[in-house]
């Protein structure tokens, strides 16, 4: 939990348990930066709650805090972090602000029109932070929802004359993420800048899915669903801009073949690093909500259409009989009221009600679970004894993209950190089933573009090096009869190699 609130820090200290070892350690701290109200670190008040080792410590019943230099402790201070990085971020724009100043003749500092807080993702392995990444802009989003649906409720208590006047105000909020955990991002510039770029990337071609929450949208006729609710994603890092010898080797042959050096503009790039050249690895998120054009207007039908309607005649096939009425409450079953026990049913009316009846006594995840012990393979193989397979299965019910990122990247991070567990000690494969049911359930070829964008923003991470992992899809339309699921099932496997 983050309270944002003016000269006030808070933190919480999570632990995550898997098979009863501790493998992944959260430290999630923010503050907002108060503006124009003083020395915004007059006044703090701190708190923190149960605290959790590292999985890079041994459990020894000791707490550390992130607070301070003990011995044996890591000299890692999220509060120090946070404060540099404000620190660093402030003078930039200082000395921005002056040099435009000097240039123009004019002042402005963009912190007087925004709310920017402060996060800190203490995770040192690189599923985990591209699961905070995404956490992050998930909850922007939701951020930017909740503004939209409480627009939409004011609407509402105006009358139509207040409602033509009324203008909806546009929501802004800019987060600021360090990520110092990880000595391998902070060393690479060329890793996370692939990550974040790829997770854009990601995001951008995630437009062409075929979602659940844009089926409901395109149903639903309601006002609160017309926001425009965007999040940008842009990074810093100490060394942004550092180029590999190719990198280099290539811009010196385009200058010999240009034959001239604009100096102006190579200083004007030099400058332009040297502003993203953060103390830490970092992230800056824009969340902006503002409603579309025709927010709380309803939706016209075209002068074509109502043409259209008014010429159309009347099909005889369109009519409707008592006789197709009754058809239909038998088919539902509300002839079932009336009829005994004895009665004779119809083939379709029976199969239909064993159906209903199968969906309505199980949930997803144990349809999920009762179709892959039969049908997946990789259970079902004579190659490997049976307990040589340890399948674990989890569930979401978030249709949204981002959250379904942030689900699976969390679960790569538990499948391997459970290779040195007890549990897959002589196991020759992990395989972690993510059952999906409000994700992508309409839309196998997007299902299998998501698995497609997964592989891509993994690729070149050293935590991957020399792992055999892979993913697969089951979805009820698959092209793949033998891959046909009840729900949306997405697999990572985890192959050990001997």
């Amino acid at each position: 939990m983050v309270a944002r609130s003016s000269g006030t820090v808070i933190g919480a200290i999570l632990l995550v348990h898997c098979a009863g070892d501790a493998i992944a350690f959260s430290g999630l701290s923010s503050f907002t930066r108060s503006t124009g109200v003083g020395n915004p670190y007059a006044k703090q008040h701190v708190t923190t709650s149960a605290v959790a080792t590292n999985n890079q410590f041994a459990s020894n019943g000791q707490t550390w805090t992130m607070y301070g230099d003990e011995e044996g402790k890591d000299k890692f201070n999220a509060w120090s972090v946070l404060s540099t990085t404000e620190k660093w971020i402030s003078a930039t724009l200082s000395s921005m602000n002056k040099a435009a100043a000097a240039a123009t003749g004019k002042s402005d500092d963009p912190y007087k029109r925004k709310e920017v807080s402060y996060a800190c993702e203490t995770y040192n392995d690189t599923p985990m932070i591209a699961a905070g990444i995404f956490r992050r802009i998930k909850e922007l989003r939701q951020v930017g929802e909740e503004h939209g649906r409480d627009q939409h409720e004011d609407m509402k208590a105006l009358t139509d004359r207040q409602r033509e006047e009324y203008n909806p105000p546009t929501l802004r909020q800019t987060q600021v993420v360090v990520i110092p955990g990880s000595k391998v991002m902070t060393d690479r510039f060329d890793l996370f800048d692939a990550l974040v770029q790829r997770i854009n990337n990601a995001r951008r071609n995630a437009r062409d899915y075929v979602t659940d929450v844009m089926l409901d949208k395109r149903d639903a006729d309601n006002a609160e669903l017309d926001w425009s609710i965007s999040v940008s994603c842009a990074h810093m890092h100490p060394k942004f801009g550092e180029k590999s010898p190719e990198q280099i080797l290539a811009e010196m042959k385009k200058e010999e073949e240009d034959g001239e050096v604009d100096l102006n503009y190579k200083a004007y790039q030099e400058r332009k690093m040297k502003a993203r050249q953060s103390p830490y690895p970092t992230i800056a998120l824009e969340m902006r909500a503002m409603p579309s054009m025709d927010f709380g207007n309803a939706r016209p039908e075209s002068s074509a259409t109502q043409q259209q309607q008014q010429s159309a005649p009347n099909d005889p096939d369109d009519s409707v009989t008592s006789d197709d009425v009754q058809k239909l409450e038998a088919l539902f079953g509300k002839s079932a009221a009336v009829e005994g026990a004895d009665s004779k049913k119809s083939a379709l009316h029976a199969a239909l009600s064993e159906t209903l009846e199968e969906v309505s006594s199980q949930t997803p995840m144990e349809r999920a679970q009762n179709w892959v012990s039969q049908n997946d393979p990789a259970l079902q193989s004579t190659t490997f004894l049976p307990n040589n397979v340890v399948a674990s299965f989890t569930e979401t019910s978030d249709p949204h993209v981002d959250a379904a990122y942030e689900f699976v990247f969390i679960n790569l991070a538990m499948v391997l950190a459970s290779e040195s567990s007890k549990e897959a000690a002589d196991a020759s494969k992990i395989r972690q089933y993510l059952v999906m049911p409000k994700f992508l359930s309409s839309a196998a070829t997007s299902m299998e573009k998501f698995k497609m964008e997964v592989e891509a923003i993994w690729q070149g991470w050293p935590d991957l090096e020399g792992k055999d992992v892979s993913l697969e899809v089951f979805h009820p339309e698959h092209i793949d009869a033998d891959k046909r699921a009840p729900v949306p099932i997405f697999v990572i496997q985890l192959a050990k190699k001997y």
